[in-house]
């Protein structure tokens, strides 16, 4: 009996979509991957869109 495939886990924040661009503009446009925003050691993750300084970025 084949293993199932795990369903990857966006809301981690350190998800990686397979060929999503790694440098947003804003957070509308990081939004657009990644609803929930992205954590510290993502690709995507910037300071400059967490503002809070929590360690993500652009979360809602």
């Amino acid at each position: 009996m084949p293993k199932p495939t795990p369903k990857p886990d966006l809301g981690s924040g350190l998800y990686v979509i397979p060929g999503a661009p790694t440098t947003f503009k804003n957070c509308t446009a990081m939004r657009e991957y990644y609803p929930t925003g992205v954590k510290k050691g993502q690709p995507a993750y910037d300071t400059k869109h967490d503002r809070d300084k929590d360690g993500w970025a652009c979360e809602k």
